[in-house]
């Protein structure tokens, strides 16, 4: 028996990889087509993805088989750049989404999402085909890009009509380190790390006591196994020291941001307002700022330890969410001044279990819902792994580089677990087209999309 095509074996074999799209667009009324067939771009997305074995914590059988990652589809209005190691989306502010499909069928009105055709999907030993369609009401738009992506990012797409999925996937060997003590020290927020550079094996954790705040870089081996370190070290080779309030350590309420050019620590004063310690990446000087509000307007909610060392609430480079007391809305805080506005979405749930995953910019995956150019699309909630996800003192930090996710969960501060996923939101291939097309209400269309070896 031969066996089935498999990319990502073709690729660290050394063998190229081609795909083709052959876009069909059919007026019912007129019963024209008109066909574009294309030659694409492979991204690294998936290549990259199983480079390297995380510290031994990387379990690929979690998600396989590899075609997972090509059997879904996005379509975008505009080209996107092509280049192999730029395969993150864009949001819709920057580049809309027209259409999407994935690996399930469904019926609902998702003005977007189209069908697989399970009838015409094809692989062999050297190539696999995927196809779908969209009816008159699905995908209307100009279409410049084709890109295909995992199945399950397929299903959602980038402007999610349900709450039916949620792309992240754990594929972790599970990893336990008890006898935590049951206060929040320096060695907690080391392991519970704010950022990671895996190509550098590299963290970086932010600790806050009576001395201020503590910026922690350590080295631990996050892309492949160690000599010295094992899993839970992390050997600190830098920091920095920035003073705060000496009693903002005691708070159970303060919260931890971050943005491409600062950190931040804010801390509500009952329910009327925010203070804001804003520090600077550049040369760590603190500007404090406050946010003014009503009654009622701002959480003033203790939360678990970890929120103190890593974001429990979304940010970007322009503003940060804040609930309002009764968490049915969000407050919309501007770094650059002392502005809020309402966000009138309803946030999250209040089981505040897993961080923000900033995709990009104006993109980004949280625990049950994704933020995209201002608009908050719900989502299910995650199968958030390890340490008995259901319980609610259990949260998971989510560290995240490009589409790899690096898990770093606490239980009640009394044990450490760790663990690697995957966003799941990212371009598998790029194939910009020649002509730009454009699908109308009166039309129906098919993508037959072939990945094949050279």
């Amino acid at each position: 028996m031969k066996e089935e095509f498999n990319p990502i074996r073709s690729v660290l074999e050394g063998k190229k990889l081609k795909g083709t799209a052959k876009l069909t667009i059919t007026n019912t009324k007129t019963g024209k087509s008109k066909t574009t067939v294309h030659e694409n771009m492979i991204t690294n997305a998936v290549k990259d993805l199983f480079a390297s074995n995380y510290s031994g914590l990387a379990n690929f059988q979690e998600i396989l088989p590899v075609r997972n990652f090509f059997s879904g589809c996005l379509m975008f209005e505009e080209e996107v750049n092509e280049d192999a190691s730029s395969y993150m989306p864009p949001a819709d502010e920057d580049n809309k989404m027209i259409a999407c499909a994935g690996s399930e069928s469904h019926s609902s009105a998702n003005p977007y999402r189209g069908n697989p055709d399970g009838s015409q999907t094809e692989f062999t030993p050297t190539s696999a085909t995927f196809v779908w369609h969209w009816t008159e009401g699905q995908g209307n738009g100009d279409i410049s890009c084709i890109s295909l992506c995992p199945g399950i990012f397929g299903n959602m797409g980038l402007k999610p009509f349900d709450n039916t999925y949620h792309p992240f996937k754990s594929f972790n060997v599970q990893v336990q380190d008890s006898g935590w003590g049951s206060s929040w020290t320096e060695d907690h927020a080391i392991c519970h790390p704010l950022g990671i550079t895996p190509s550098q094996n590299k963290t970086k954790s932010i600790f806050i006591d009576s001395a201020g705040m503590k910026i922690i870089e350590c080295l631990h081996d996050l892309s492949k196994y160690g000599i010295t370190r094992g899993i839970t070290d992390f050997d600190e080779i830098d920091r920095h020291n920035v003073t705060l309030p000496s009693d903002l350590y005691e708070s159970t309420k303060l919260r931890i941001f971050e943005t491409s050019s600062l950190y931040a620590v804010v801390y509500p004063n009952g329910e009327t307002s925010l203070t804001c310690y804003m520090i600077s990446k550049s040369d760590f000087s603190v500007t404090t700022r406050t946010y003014s509000g009503s009654a009622g307007q701002f959480l003033n909610t203790a939360h678990g330890n970890l929120f103190k060392s890593c974001p429990e609430f979304l940010c970007n480079d322009t503003f940060f969410f804040w609930p309002n007391a009764a968490e049915t809305t969000w407050n919309k805080c501007y770094w650059s001044s002392a502005l809020n506005s309402d966000h009138t979405q309803t946030p999250r749930s209040k089981s505040y279990r897993m961080s923000p995953m900033k995709i990009n910019n104006k993109l980004i995956l949280a625990e049950n819902f994704l933020y995209n150019s201002g608009t908050i699309y719900p989502l299910s909630m995650p199968d958030v792994p390890l340490g008995g996800q259901n319980s609610s003192n259990t949260a998971i930090s989510a560290c995240v580089n490009r589409h790899m996710v690096a898990l770093f969960g606490t239980n009640n501060t009394q044990q450490q677990f760790y663990g690697i996923g995957t966003t799941n939101m990212f371009l598998s291939t790029i194939n910009n087209l020649d002509v730009v097309r454009t699908k109308t209400s009166t039309d129906v269309m098919k993508l037959e999309y072939v990945i094949s070896e050279v």
